[in-house]
C-alpha cells in the first residue's frame, strides 16, 4: 500500500477565484493525493462541502486575522505532517515566512493569484512596499505558479525573487444542465 501524499492549500480568503480554484483542484486530486485546505471561517461556505478544511476566525483582514491564519497553519503542520504546503495569495506568504523562519524546508509551491501591486499606482508608495514584499518573499518558495504568462511577466519586470511556472487557469466547460 502506497502512503498518500499530503498537500496543505493555504489561503487568506477562498471568496472568488481562489475559492473556485481550491473547488477545481480538490476534484481532480488522486486517490493517492489527501488534500487539506486552510481558510478563513468565514469564507468556509463558498467551498465544496466535501472539501477536507481547516478553519481559522478572520470576521475582517488585517494584522489579527493574519495572525489567526498563521497560529492556525502551525498546528495543522504539526498535527498532519503535509508532505507540500501550497501558499496561495500574499497574506498567505506570512505563513510561508513563519516556516522558513522555523528552518522547515519541506517543499512550498506560491501562486499568487495575481500579484497584489498590480491593484495600485505603480509609482504610489503602497505599490512600492508591496513590490518589496511579494518580490522577496516569494522568493522563500520553491517554485511560484503563476495563472498567466502576464502574470510571470509582472514578476519578471519587478525583478521578483523566485523560479515562476506558467499553469495558466483552466475554465472546467459547461455543466450538461446549464442555461445557454
Amino acid at each position: 500500500m502506497t502512503k498518500k501524499i499530503k498537500v496543505l492549500n493555504i489561503c487568506e480568503t477562498a471568496r472568488g477565484g481562489v475559492g473556485i480554484y481550491q473547488n477545481i483542484i480538490a476534484g481532480l486530486a488522486e486517490r493517492d493525493i489527501e488534500m487539506h485546505h486552510l481558510v478563513p471561517e468565514q469564507d468556509a461556505d463558498f467551498l465544496d462541502d466535501t472539501l477536507f478544511l481547516h478553519r481559522f476566525d478572520r470576521p475582517r483582514r488585517g494584522v489579527n486575522a493574519t495572525a489567526a491564519m498563521m497560529r492556525r497553519f502551525r498546528r495543522i503542520v504539526d498535527t498532519i505532517d503535509p508532505d507540500l504546503c501550497f501558499f496561495r495569495s500574499s497574506f498567505a506568504l506570512a505563513c510561508l515566512v513563519q516556516m522558513r523562519a522555523r528552518r522547515d524546508r519541506r517543499p512550498a509551491l506560491y501562486c499568487p493569484h495575481g500579484w497584489a501591486v498590480s491593484n495600485y499606482p505603480p509609482d504610489s508608495a503602497r505599490a512600492r512596499l508591496i513590490r518589496a514584499l511579494e518580490g522577496r518573499l516569494s522568493g522563500l518558495a520553491d517554485s511560484v505558479v503563476c495563472v498567466s504568462k502576464h502574470e510571470a511577466a509582472i514578476a519578471r519586470a519587478h525583478g521578483y525573487r523566485g523560479r515562476f511556472e506558467v499553469v495558466e487557469n483552466a475554465v472546467p466547460g459547461a455543466a450538461p444542465d446549464a442555461r445557454a
